[in-house]
């Protein structure tokens, strides 16, 4: 997983997340994204509530009426069914690969994992690192000062490395 790793953990610190799933695409591969869309659903809110009511959890929310969904060793199938027969459920893309999660049960618990991850990297690469050095890019920088308790980022950034599965 290497680079996707840290790729997607900086992300995750910058966009302020509980967790990211670095995601390799592999025909073979055991795990599986859908990207779904459901076109009866107008609001992020009633989105979320569908996916909870049929067990679909590790899910980004890209737009009102669109999520990708990630499937740990491809076991969703019945819960993927239940929401097409409840609701007009499109499935856009399916993608079998491998995937992993990274980062914590909260925001605070992610960033400190994301943080870590890419110290720990960093520190292979570029000797003693300590912390808050060796992170140069702005954005992550700034990631960084968000405060306990605070829910979101300063600016909302938006997933673009998702746009291959929903177009």
């Amino acid at each position: 997983m290497g680079d996707i790793k840290i790729f997607c953990s900086k992300e995750g610190l910058v966009s302020y997340q509980k967790s990211v799933i670095p995601f390799i695409v592999d025909g073979a591969g055991i795990d599986t994204l859908y990207a779904i869309e459901i076109s009866e659903i107008k609001t992020m809110e009633n989105l979320r509530k569908a996916l909870d009511d049929v067990g679909l959890q590790y899910r980004t929310i890209v737009s009102e009426n669109k999520a990708v969904i990630f499937d740990s060793g491809s076991n969703l199938a019945e819960n993927i069914n239940k929401l097409k027969q409840k609701y007009e459920t499109t499935i856009i893309k399916s993608t079998k690969g491998k995937g992993e999660f990274v980062g914590g049960e909260t925001r605070i618990e992610g960033k400190s994992a994301f943080q870590r991850i890419i110290r720990d990297y960093e520190g292979r690469f570029s000797g003693k690192v300590q912390e808050g050095e060796g992170i140069s890019n702005n954005r992550i920088a700034e990631a960084q000062r968000i405060k306990p308790g605070e829910t979101k980022p300063k600016e909302e950034i938006k997933p673009k490395f998702l746009k291959f599965l929903i177009n």
